[in-house]
């Protein structure tokens, strides 16, 4: 069943607790996976990696707890949990992991990171 998730983002006050923050950022899914995060473009702030059927959708951190509105990467049917890994070389201190979508048919889709 098709449908709109929500992730919401909670804040950390350093002393053990959390706070809802105003960042709520809607996106389509299919199944229960979820989302990932991730720094993808090599900035050092936190991005939101959300899986939807057929494709991931991608938030780019602001560093401050909020989110640009995600765009959407395909990457084929039925893919599971999203993967961040160094498979095309990089150092793996430049901090730009390339995507791993595996799907329900047994594939998987790489997206390979070329952010400089």
């Amino acid at each position: 069943m098709e449908g709109v998730a929500t992730v919401n983002v909670y804040l950390g006050n350093g002393k053990g607790s959390f706070k809802l923050s105003d960042s709520s950022i809607p996106y389509p899914f299919v199944d229960v996976l979820p989302p990932q995060v991730g720094d993808v473009n090599g900035d050092g702030m936190a991005d939101l990696l959300l899986p939807a059927n057929g494709s991931i959708s991608i938030a780019l951190g602001k560093g401050n707890g909020t989110f640009q509105a995600p765009f959407t990467v395909g990457v084929g049917g039925g893919e599971g949990q999203i993967l961040l890994q160094n498979l095309h070389g990089q150092s793996s201190t430049a901090g730009l992991p390339d995507l791993v979508a595996p799907d329900s048919a047994g594939g998987i889709t790489v997206l390979f990171n070329t952010t400089r």
